[in-house]
């Protein structure tokens, strides 16, 4: 029997939203900021959770990629209000082209002194005075990831310089099985002329490609380090890849998840009370969630209490939902709801490996493989097992009643 095809149907009509550059959505248009280094302060909070009610619909949200986004604004003077506000907190930058320099992520674990951070500042203040990467697709990143073992293995990052296996640090492109080595003198020269050959490729400049790792797994990337340079190519040999964080205390502080990545303005003033007067400054994470560095293990508990996930075996740890119907406008299916009732059928080995709900066919919510990846569609929700959005599905066009029963049954069988 022919197996079922990868679902479809969906237009991609959104692109990476910023600042500068709000994107319309089901519910609004959505706000994006990068805050200088993740950071933001008790007084960051509150004025983020004021503007999210008068100027969008009070839902907060942590991506992927260590960002913070407001959604649900009504219009673009709203949103040109809601960012001039925001600028004047120092929450966003001057113009777009140098929003765009943010574009990088790093282990927000890391001790204020760790020479990720510093990385982390140089790259962005260079890549603002670096004409050449104004031809980088919206959505292409950098990722600083110096960690042993590596805490942001699993994070979408383009170009990243990593923590080498025998202590030094080296440059890879995504999905790339070949790296140069590096020290924080030249990191940051070569990973910008690695950009700037991205940019310039023929297929890039086609149009045919805007991630890295496309490019790369097309075999069509095969000149790209010579184009920008850099020779004495060897085999990647990364530092060991750790697994993300779980929520909870630990010796460094206090991870506090959002669930499904979203929380709402009473919650953030909520947090905010808590931590006035801590000296606490919490961290945007990779992980959709605030890391609060030297936090007491005891307000775990309090957090909990106004809906952050400080549990590391709650259910919804290592859920992957995108907002779904109605908030977003591609959305074919409910996707909050329905996650909630699929983790609570599975047990936690195999919510260890990921489940991903996804209201279309785009996966926004998580590039990689899950244990199980659930897909709206407009005949109901595609079932993918041991795959991703684009691999072909196991069942189609199922009923939620019937989605929630193969599920059972695949989970029983693990």
């Amino acid at each position: 029997m022919t197996a079922p095809a990868p679902a479809t149907g969906f237009s991609r009509k959104g692109w990476c939203p910023g600042a500068w550059r709000p994107m319309r959505s089901g519910d609004g248009l959505i706000l994006r900021l990068r805050p200088p280094g993740g950071r933001l302060t008790v007084t960051d909070l509150r004025r983020i959770a004021d503007d999210a009610v008068r100027y969008g619909n009070a839902v907060i949200e942590i991506t992927r990629r260590a960002a913070l986004q407001i959604r649900g604004i009504a219009d673009e003077d709203d949103a040109a209000s809601l960012r001039a506000d925001l600028q004047a907190q120092g929450l966003v930058d001057d113009d777009a082209a140098a929003e765009s320099a943010r574009q990088v992520v790093h282990d927000p674990l890391a001790t204020s002194d760790h020479p990720g951070l510093a990385l982390e500042r140089a790259l962005v203040e260079a890549a603002r005075e670096d004409a050449g990467l104004a031809a980088l697709p919206a959505k292409f990143g950098f990722l600083i990831d110096l960690g042993n073992p590596r805490r942001l293995a699993a994070t979408p990052g383009d170009i990243r310089i990593e923590r080498a296996l025998d202590g030094g640090l080296c440059l890879r492109a995504a999905a790339c099985d070949e790296a140069v080595a590096v020290t924080t003198a030249d990191a940051v020269a070569h990973a910008l002329a690695l950009a700037r050959a991205f940019a310039r490729h023929p297929v890039v400049m086609a149009g045919r490609f805007h991630r890295m790792q496309a490019l790369i797994e097309s075999g069509e990337g095969g000149d790209l380090y010579r184009d920008a340079g850099l020779a004495n190519l060897a085999p990647a040999r990364t530092a060991d890849a750790g697994a993300p964080p779980r929520p909870g205390a630990s010796s460094g502080g206090l991870l506090a998840a959002l669930p499904f990545g979203q929380t709402d303005a009473q919650a953030l003033h909520r947090l905010a009370d808590h931590l006035d007067g801590t000296g606490i400054v919490p961290r945007l994470t990779p992980w959709r969630a605030l890391w609060l560095p030297g936090a007491d293990p005891a307000l775990a508990e309090t957090l909990a209490a106004i809906g952050f996930i400080t549990d590391p075996d709650d259910p919804l740890t290592g859920i992957d939902t995108c907002p779904g119907a109605p908030a977003c406008a591609s959305g074919m299916i409910e996707t909050h709801s329905l996650a909630r009732e699929i983790a609570a059928a599975l047990p936690r080995a195999m919510r260890d490996r990921g489940l991903h709900v996804s209201g279309c066919g785009k996966g926004c919510a998580r590039s990689a493989p899950a244990a199980l990846t659930v897909i709206g569609t407009a005949q109901g929700h595609d079932l993918v097992q041991d795959g991703k959005v684009s691999d072909k599905p196991v069942a189609q066009a199922l009923t939620r009643a019937a989605l929630i029963a193969q599920c059972k049954h695949v989970a029983t069988r693990q």
